[in-house]
């Protein structure tokens, strides 16, 4: 950890139906580690006298750099703040950063409320007080109930005027964020938490917490503080944040003789998770997912060789089945990036791919995220029954069948059916499949990929070794209205992996062409919470 400078300083700013004395928990740990800490006071009468209240805490720290931490409704107050060039960074704790032109309760209406939410209605003043109830089961519902019925004694009612106000100049456009994703979070939705994290492109820590954690588990807190103390307060004014390293890049890696093209994103001192490409689709399925990881991982997305961008030489010229192309992702991730360790996301063919490097590198693997992705006979559906003659005797026949995976109702098929809203699937992922789909020769390439699918379910028995034996942390997202693979499938990794997560989620084969953000979550928060470790480089 980055050394936090001795004039440094940490401004903590609360929230509705609070007071500075909500981040006592927290201060204590900040003063033990040597660091100057401010608890401002707000008034909450409106979004501007909060901000000027908060420009009066402001005069008592030094001139040494600062990070502003705010909670809840005070996101909006960090936020609209005038630029300070003494403020480095700014962090979010389960907080509303609203955009130009956006307010409080644009934000905290954005979804609908969760159902232990509490209904509020401003009083005679147009002031917004927290009922014992709502303190208890929706705002700090994993506190003590101690610390809820203080709160709910000492609590400060905030003005209807602070959710009304809109923004002017969003702070975050020009200063570095970091943003605390609360989970368990009753009162302001984690799916918007998500989104505006990505909004701003903040360094974002999912937790399994509540939306007041800074009392009920005030240690994560003063961590995720520190580690954003640490990365932000020692740099100069001039070094804005490091949102280039959240880009993707486009490359190509020469492997036995052929180009691999791969997508890459993140900082290689964040832990890496490889994503791992399914029929018909390449690296471009995870066009929506990488952006979304890149702050909390080293992501790497290749496209198999006879699949997206990378070379696709003739079925002549190469032979193509599962252990072929296995070996050139295998070289890829460990030659010529030099992985040690890393998680796989595996959707449809990426599963055999991921299973195999898994089970032959299980010391490199720190996780497994399935999607859609089988290793049981159990979830393998009906809809493979037309390929079984295939398998038994290829011929121009036999043949048939499975060229009708290759045509454009089919390739629509897979990303449209069992879609909880086919009118958010892009046509972009469908197109640019179908496009790669029909170059000459390339039936002769998925035919052949298609005869050798056979050789997974083969290794089915190996790879329930592998789970059994090194119990991998898995992650299961499953569209539970795939066509192909289904959901029995899904719950047959529990017998192997009883500690798995398994979330069933209304979509179909393609669940990330309506799902990536929930998806996105899920994996933040489970992989490691996005902390950086050695893994990767």
């Amino acid at each position: 950890m980055n050394k936090i400078p001795s004039d440094a300083t940490i401004v903590l700013v609360h929230a509705a139906w609070a007071d500075a004395s909500s981040w006592s928990a927290v201060i204590g740990p900040l003063l033990k580690a040597g660091i100057k800490v401010i608890a401002a006071q707000i008034p909450m009468t409106s979004l501007s006298d909060d901000v000027a209240a908060l420009k009066v805490a402001l005069e008592r720290a030094g001139a040494g750099p600062i990070l502003l931490v705010s909670h809840s409704y005070s996101g909006a107050v960090i936020t609209a703040l005038e630029s300070d060039d003494r403020v480095r960074g700014l962090a979010y704790v389960a907080a509303m950063p609203p955009d130009e032109g956006e307010t409080v309760g644009d934000l905290f209406f954005r979804e609908p409320p969760h159902e232990k939410a509490p209904h509020l209605e401003p009083d005679g003043h147009g002031l917004l007080w927290m009922s014992e109830e709502g303190m208890k089961k929706a705002v700090g519902h994993r506190a003590t109930a101690e610390q809820n019925a203080i709160r709910t004694a000492a609590q400060r009612p905030i003005a209807m005027k602070c959710l009304s106000e809109a923004i002017k100049a969003p702070a975050w456009k020009t200063k570095p964020s970091w943003y605390l994703s609360a989970e368990d979070d009753r009162m302001f939705s984690p799916k918007t938490q998500r989104f505006v994290a990505d909004r701003m492109r903040a360094e974002i820590r999912s937790y399994d917490v509540d939306h007041a954690p800074q009392i009920s588990s005030p240690t994560t807190v003063v961590e995720f503080v520190l580690e954003a103390a640490s990365a932000l307060l020692s740099r100069t004014n001039n070094q804005i944040d490091n949102k280039e390293n959240h880009m993707t890049t486009y490359q190509h890696a020469a492997i036995q003789g052929h180009k691999i093209f791969y997508r890459e994103a993140g900082s290689t001192t964040n832990p890496t998770i490889v994503l791992l490409h399914g029929f018909p689709s390449s690296s471009h399925m995870f066009r929506e997912l990488i952006p979304q990881l890149a702050s909390h991982f080293h992501v790497v997305a290749p496209d198999y060789l006879g699949f997206g961008y990378s070379d696709a030489p003739a079925a002549t010229d190469f032979r193509y089945n599962f252990d072929n192309i296995t070996a050139q992702i295998e070289e890829l991730l460990f030659t010529t990036l030099g992985l040690k360790k890393f998680s796989i996301y595996v959707q449809d063919y990426g599963a055999p791919v991921g299973f195999r490097i898994a089970s032959r590198h299980p010391e490199a693997i720190e996780g497994i995220v399935v999607q859609n992705g089988n290793a049981y006979v159990e979830g393998i559906s009906a809809a493979f029954e037309p390929l079984k003659l295939f398998w038994a005797n290829r011929n121009e026949e036999t043949e048939k069948a499975p060229r009708t995976l290759l045509t454009k109702q089919t390739t629509i098929f897979q990303y449209t059916h069992g879609a909880k809203n086919v009118a958010a699937v892009s046509p972009d992922g469908y197109t640019f499949d179908q496009a790669l789909l029909d170059r000459p020769g390339n039936d002769a390439i998925q035919l052949d990929l298609l005869y050798n699918y056979t050789s997974n379910v083969a290794l089915y028995d190996a790879w329930h070794e592998y789970f059994r034996k090194h119990q991998p942390r898995t992650l299961i997202v499953w569209g539970q209205n795939d066509p192909f693979f289904t959901v029995p499938g899904a719950q047959a990794f529990l017998r192997d992996l009883p500690k798995a997560e398994l979330h069933l989620i209304d979509g179909g084969h393609f669940l990330l062409e309506e799902h990536s953000q929930l998806v996105a979550g899920k994996i933040i928060g489970f992989l490691g919470k996005g902390r950086k470790t050695e893994a990767g480089k």
